[in-house]
């Protein structure tokens, strides 16, 4: 991906997903119990989705490629 280019909207973060959350968004591996996408560490309790469900449905991918849930980036160095 190049470092420079903008992401611009909703599809625009969908296309830029597996650049921002690495190896483990993309492959087999991927389970909503992820606590941190990049390092694999995974969560005793995993969230629920609640788009459009009160009572919160369980997370999987489609929560993060349609934007109701989303990681939180941060820089290291």
């Amino acid at each position: 991906m190049d470092l420079t280019q903008e992401i611009v909207g909703m599809s625009g973060f969908v296309k830029a997903m597996p650049a921002l959350y690495g190896p483990n968004f993309e492959t087999s591996n991927f389970t909503p119990a992820f606590n941190s996408i990049r390092t694999g560490a995974q969560m005793s309790n995993v969230h629920h989705c609640t788009h459009n469900d009160k009572k919160g449905h369980t997370l999987t991918r489609r929560c993060f490629t349609e934007g109701h849930q989303a990681y939180y980036l941060e820089w290291v160095s």
